[in-house]
């Protein structure tokens, strides 16, 4: 390929440039080499919070995943990087939202949208002023047959061309192309392998998202427009039938890019659509190769792609290599030695490095050499694209790499088509065949260099992720979603001090889901959470206490009166040792022992069969007397008391405050009040005093029915439509659940179940050492999701030595922040899709109606008093004219 500017000029579409001529439904395509490459999106990890040992575990499993890769075997790394576009986002959440709010209320419809809106408005705040990006990182595996029969003539495939000709040699070619594609498999995995070991996710790619993938690559301005056409690919290669879809669709798809029009006219930039382009390339040996260097050239304020190609090289070849140059330097330098002579310095150095080397090959390291290239094209968005910027943007990100590496990298004049074919995403560096632009690194360095690292580290927004924080760093705009299909349960963990934006979190959090169809439920000891049930036509803010205004739950419910089953029995049972387990048990300071545990259990049966004789729900002064009922059948069997009748009449008597006009009959023995299908009930248990751990196990026993219940409706249909899979359930100070056995068992229950039931389970907690115990500890370390704001030293602590988080992390931690009505600074580990320091900002509606600063109570009433009939003007006018914090 000539790289004069005439040569470049030559192609006339953006279709020409792809080698493309198979890619089926699987996520394979083909080259005209025969080569099959295989797609892979990897969930990155952020370098910035692994320890320096992990760093070097790191780097030795990166080189094992190069290991796998034979001499002539290749790897790319692709990271595409791109501003969000906001219209589009906003159109995709209004068209979830319009799909949930058909089947509500008219008056809560309403309320619905104006969460809604108030969402948006942090949106375009949040992605305005932060220049949020949408970063993704692709595994790009290529594998070419050592069989040339298996490369078939995939022009024979098309629909009429050859078929009658050619039928039974392209059979037989077709059946060893379909076990190449098993072999090209099984070498992809053998890659991945090695990249999961140390905590990557790989998430193969389907045909369309490979084509989707390529699209976007060659129709940039199109793809701002959301413009982007469906292929619908069917065939499968390993299927001998299937073989003329596959090509078709490779033909369909360049056929699509061939309508984008691209220009090499300027030596310099490429025009492609209305955008303009310039590729740059790294033209020398980086001198200094820190784990994760590459992301110095991804925080870059243009759209980009960066792409790595990573050549193996014949090791055994290398190996003997290696040893001649050793032999060389070593018989120079000792022949100076033998003159009498100082060897030269720089050719000590240069024995000392090869025989360095040659250990390291020698040794069961297994140190090879690998041909690294490594390009950023990066972008000038049009439709009035300029050239000045774009050169300017090109030098300073030629700048950071080099401030990074002390590599050189280059702007790559007239050879900015070969550059652009070694930016696509089929595997092909065409910089390296054509210009040698490939740089020799041993295995250390190459791993060290790869990029796959980021700052991402939340789920995908086009995975049904809603649009939360931004991570600090290369501000990609992150999405949140509890019901992530990778996620092994749905328990978050917020925790921080006082004022550091958790209450905030939490309200915010239930605002955004509420108009995507869950109901909420939370476990409160504050009032913060009622201006949201006052906004919600339906809500409920209700008190769990003795006082006759208070909301009560009668624990003994269930869907068919009178009747239970063995989870509602534990349930009780557990509740009952809370209630009135004896003190002076060996396990536990409130627990049954054996015998009152197996005689309660037979006592609680008992009940439901009483009740479900009358057709009605039972209350606790039915326990009550049937425990005097099993105490006089005992007595009257054996003519006299015994120790189980004084069993029977002792628990039967411990149960006195809890029935009838006892001081604490209303956790038990009353009817239940609270609404059956409201979309947010808000519980402040702070009325239940002392009985708290009980309340706040009735409520949890009660709401975990409820969600029960909506799951098997939800399974047949019988709910309306809703963009979010499941409920949600917010405690605070969960940590109350874990100061009693029997409680902190239910509570992990739920954790364990969480999955299957659906449920996004949400523990907030001011501090950690309140789980320092045998029940809570599993808890903070079985959290899927944490996220931890600004701490205390102590704490601090307490999160290194318990959750096993890394010095770097602990720092980081230690440097978090909050601004009063401007930001919250958090850490989030977000499971497998990664961790980092994120930011959450709020728009002013949202801001007012989430705060739960004290300064900021007054104003807010004040605003609301002016606005009797109306609260969501108050929250408008709050949010134009009173000063945050």
């Amino acid at each position: 390929m000539s790289t004069t500017p005439a040569a470049q000029s030559a192609a006339p579409a953006a279709g020409d440039l792809l080698d493309v001529v198979a890619l089926d439904r699987t996520g394979t395509l083909v080259r005209s080499d025969g080569t099959l490459v295989r797609y892979y999106e990897l969930i990155p990890q952020n370098p910035e919070v692994l320890a320096e040992d992990q760093q070097e575990v790191m780097i030795d499993g990166l080189g094992r995943a190069l290991g796998a890769l034979r001499a002539g075997e290749t790897l790319q790394i692709y990271a595409v990087a791109a501003p969000i576009q906001l219209p589009e986002l906003l159109t995709q959440l209004q068209q979830r939202l319009t799909d949930c709010l058909d089947s509500q209320p008219a008056d809560r419809a309403s309320a619905y949208r104006e969460l809604a809106g108030a969402y948006e408005q942090t949106l375009r705040r949040r992605t305005i002023d932060n220049a949020a990006v949408r970063l993704r990182i692709y595994l790009i595996v290529p594998f070419s047959p050592e069989n040339v029969s298996a490369r078939v003539d995939w022009k024979s495939q098309l629909p009429g061309a050859r078929r009658i000709k050619a039928r039974a040699g392209v059979s037989r070619a077709l059946k060893e192309h379909a076990q190449a594609c098993r072999q090209a498999e099984v070498h992809a995995d053998s890659v991945c392998h090695e990249l999961e070991a140390l905590g990557f996710t790989a998430i193969p790619l389907s045909g369309g998202e490979v084509a989707e993938l390529i699209y976007r690559r060659l129709n940039p301005s199109t793809t701002t427009r959301a413009l982007i056409p469906r292929l619908q690919i069917t065939g499968e290669l390993d299927a001998v039938v299937d073989a003329g879809e596959a090509a078709a669709a490779a033909q369909q798809l360049r056929a699509q890019l061939a309508d984008s029009p691209i220009s090499f006219t300027d030596g310099r930039q490429v025009a492609i659509e209305e955008d303009l382009e310039q590729t740059i390339y790294v033209s020398s040996v980086a001198e200094t190769t820190p784990l994760g260097w590459t992301l110095e050239a991804m925080r870059l304020d243009r759209p980009y792609v960066l792409s790595m190609h990573v050549h193996a090289t014949n090791r055994i070849a290398e190996r003997k290599s290696a040893s001649r140059r050793y032999r060389r330097l070593f018989g120079l330098n000792e022949g100076a030695r033998q003159r009498s002579q100082t060897p030269n310095p720089d050719r000590l150095a240069q024995e000392q490095e090869a025989a360095a080397l040659l250990d390291d090959m020698r040794s069961r390291k297994r140190t090879g050499i690998y041909e690294v290239s490594l390009y950023q094209a990066i972008r000038e968005p049009g439709p009035h694209a300029d050239p000045v910027s774009l050169a300017e943007a090109a030098h300073r990100a030629a700048q950071a790499i080099q401030e990074a590496s002390e590599a050189t990298a280059k702007l790559g004049a007239f050879m900015q088509q070969q550059l652009l074919v070694s930016t696509l995403p089929i595997g092909l560096d065409a910089g390296r065949r054509q210009a040698n632009l490939a740089r020799r690194y041993v295995t250390r360095h190459a791993a060290a260099s790869l990029p796959v690292f980021g700052s991402s580290c939340g789920s995908p927004l086009d995975d049904g992720a809603l649009p939360f924080f931004s991570a600090r760093g290369l501000q990609t705009l992150e999405g949140f979603n509890a019901w992530d299909r990778l996620f092994i349960n749905r328990l978050m963990l917020v925790n921080g001090l006082q004022g550091s934006g958790k209450t905030m979190f939490g309200i915010s959090t239930a605002a955004r889901l509420l108009p995507f169809g869950p109901q909420i439920t939370v476990l409160d000891r504050s009032d913060h959470w009622q201006l949201l049930t006052q906004l919600v036509p339906g809500a409920a803010h209700l008190s769990l206490g003795p006082g006759r205004g208070h909301a009560t739950i009668n624990p003994w419910d269930t869907d068919t009166p009178g009747r239970s089953d063995p989870s509602q029995v534990g349930a009780l049972l557990d509740l009952h040792e809370v209630l009135i387990g004896a003190r002076h048990a060996g396990t536990d300071s409130y627990a049954f022992d054996t015998f009152e545990r197996s005689q309660m259990e037979t006592a609680i049966r008992e009940t439901y069969a009483l009740a479900a004789r009358e057709q009605r729900s039972p209350l606790e002064r039915d326990l009550q007397q049937v425990l005097y009922n099993m105490r006089d059948s005992e007595t009257e069997r054996a003519g006299s008391q015994t120790q189980a009748a004084a069993v029977y009449d002792n628990l039967a008597r411990r149960l006195d405050q809890y029935v009838g006009e006892g001081r604490d009959a209303y956790l038990v023995d009353r009817p239940t009040t609270v609404p059956a299908d409201s979309p947010l009930v808000v519980f402040d248990t702070r009325p239940a005093g002392k009985q708290i751990v009980a309340a706040m196990f009735i409520a949890l026993q009660h709401t975990l029915a409820k969600i029960e219940r909506r799951r098997e409706q939800r399974l047949r249909g019988h709910l309306p439509a809703a963009a979010l899979p499941g409920d949600v359930l917010i405690t605070d100070e969960a940590w109350q659940f874990f100061q009693r056995r029997s409680t902190a068992d239910n509570f992990h229950d739920v954790v364990r179940r969480s999955r299957h039931l659906g449920l996004f389970l949400m523990a907030i907690t001011q501090h950690l050492d309140d789980f320092n115990n045998d029940q809570g500890r599993p808890l903070l370390r079985s959290a899927t999701m944490k996220l931890f704001f600004q701490q205390s030293a102590e704490e601090l602590s307490y999160l290194r030595e318990t959750l096993g988080l890394s010095a770097n992390e602990v720092t980081l931690i230690s440097r978090l922040g909050t601004a009063p009505g401007r930001y919250s600074r958090a850490y989030w580990i977000n499971g497998p899709r990664g961790r980092a320091e994120i930011e959450l900002t709020f728009g002013g509606i949202e801001y007012w109606l989430a705060t739960s600063n004290p300064n900021d109570q007054p104003r807010r009433q004040a605003a609301f008093d002016q606005h009797p009939d109306n609260p969501w003007a108050a929250l408008q006018w709050l949010a134009a004219h009173e000063t945050r914090g």
